[in-house]
């Protein structure tokens, strides 16, 4: 008959002990994450806007085309995306980044556009991979008229509990902050650009698209290689041709304008029950992260 010691029954004890530590400690690390989700700051990065002029010859203009919503048909049922919703934030979330771009100064005319193929000096495209109202993520990507990549990238953001609270004034979007990055990235992009380069970027995009219209007439002064486009050389000044190419091309920012318009009235349209659904969407999310927490506690207890 074996006799069993106290400090054999402790050890044993202590070696049983272990791993139900380890979860306890993995918990509580699951459980600090979610909370401090909710104490993050509202509009904590900000845009950099312009402290000087910036000479009209090097304003580029950006086209932003409406974008992938990031799903195919047909949609899962247990996804979480549901279809005509991502439809509207293709045309909404590229309008409310317009409007950071735009107010930064540093740019020329921002437009929204439907497609990718418009005559552009800087066109940004981009996919919605998940938006439910407490997190938005997008992969955007930059190229500017000469084929440099200025940009391409996954932002990601998570909304903070006061952005849909009653009590906060606030008419900040609850993914500004998101904008601002990429506002913010662009504009190291471009610092890294001389005056000549931005230059021509933008007789870049006027060659592109007048050879594009008459290539017989414009194509000796372009040079490409890889999708990389340079300038060899310029129409003589008072050549008929460019004034034709001018006339066409305002012709053609009319339509673009009228778009861009279109894209406005649509985003003020669907702002308040958009933005419903956004706050409801996100107190789904918090009340099944407060059911997974409950789980976990029980889980721990048990052990």
């Amino acid at each position: 008959m074996s006799i069993v010691t106290t400090n054999e029954t402790t050890a044993s004890w202590r070696t049983m002990q272990r791993p139900l530590l380890l979860l306890a400690v993995l918990c509580l690390i699951v459980l600090g994450g979610c909370v401090n989700q909710s104490v993050k700051h509202v509009n904590a990065t900000r845009a950099q806007h312009a402290e000087r002029e910036i000479p009209q010859a090097e304003l580029l203009d950006i086209n932003i085309a409406v974008f992938d919503p990031g799903y195919t048909e047909p949609v899962e049922e247990d996804s979480g995306i549901f279809p005509q919703v991502r439809k509207a934030e293709a045309g909404y979330i590229p309008y409310r980044l317009r409007e950071t771009l735009q107010s930064t100064g540093h740019w020329g005319p921002v437009r929204v556009v439907p497609g990718t193929d418009t005559n552009s000096e800087l066109l940004i495209t981009g996919k919605i991979i998940e938006s439910n109202g407490r997190d938005l993520e997008l992969s955007l990507r930059a190229v500017d008229a000469s084929g440099r990549v200025w940009l391409d990238k996954r932002y990601s953001e998570t909304a903070a509990s006061l952005s849909y609270s009653d009590s906060d004034p606030s008419e900040t979007d609850p993914f500004q902050d998101l904008y601002n990055r990429v506002a913010n990235d662009l504009l190291k992009s471009r610092k890294k650009l001389s005056s000549k380069e931005l230059r021509d970027v933008r007789k870049l995009a006027f060659l592109r698209f007048a050879d594009d219209l008459a290539p017989d007439a414009f194509g000796d002064y372009l040079s490409e290689k890889d999708g990389q486009y340079s300038v060899r050389g310029l129409p003589a000044d008072g050549d008929p041709n460019v004034q034709r190419i001018n006339r066409i091309r305002e012709r053609d920012y009319r339509l673009v304008d009228a778009l861009d318009q279109h894209y406005y009235i649509f985003s003020e349209q669907i702002q308040a029950p958009y933005d419903e659904w956004r706050a409801s969407s996100y107190r789904e999310a918090k009340n099944l992260d407060k059911v997974r927490k409950e789980a976990i506690g029980r889980m721990v207890a048990g052990a």
